[in-house]
């Protein structure tokens, strides 16, 4: 549960920093990136486990990660997320270990697909939003034919980390006790 709560309160300063400056700061997932696999390692040294449950709590922890950051890290390569929000969740898959990292990681997504459009309502932008999406859509089916939205000027940004911590927090929330 100690996990639990670690990624929730890494989750929420990520939240604040990605919502007023739009980033998500290094020392923050770059130090849980390193501390996530030691934790595991002294977690297990501390119950008594042998030097291979030791190795493998850190291995299953650095696996968390990786699978937690390849998504993200995908969506990063076409523009669609930040590289603060690669981090993040390959932090949070090392906090919470790859189960629990990608059910974290699935409801932030179910939570940006919520919030993003009340967002794009809220702005305006919603209709001209949507235009553009089916027509990058169907232009994805055609050959050879120019992608509409990919003109980066046209954009439409959102801090991801807020919906990264209430996808955490909704995991603490229903892992608790567990």
């Amino acid at each position: 549960m100690i996990f639990l709560l670690v990624a929730t309160l890494l989750a929420g300063v990520a939240a604040v920093t990605d919502w007023r400056r739009g980033l998500i700061p290094n020392w923050l997932t770059y130090s849980a990136l390193v501390a996530a696999p030691l934790a595991h390692g002294l977690f297990a040294f501390a119950l008594g486990a042998r030097v291979t449950q030791i190795l493998t709590a850190i291995g299953v922890s650095l696996l968390g990660a990786a699978l937690c950051g390849l998504l993200p890290f995908l969506l990063w390569l076409k523009g669609l997320c930040g590289g603060g929000d690669v981090k993040l969740f390959a932090a949070l898959g090392a906090v919470l270990e790859p189960f629990l990292g990608f059910e974290a990681q699935v409801y932030s997504f179910y939570v940006a697909a919520f919030f993003v459009p009340l967002g794009l309502i809220y702005r305006g932008t919603f209709l001209r939003v949507l235009k553009r999406s089916i027509a990058s859509l169907i232009g994805a089916f055609r050959r050879k034919s120019p992608d509409p939205a990919a003109n980066p000027a046209e954009a439409v940004w959102f801090p991801l980390g807020p919906a990264i911590f209430a996808g955490c927090l909704l995991t603490t929330i229903l892992n608790w006790g567990r």
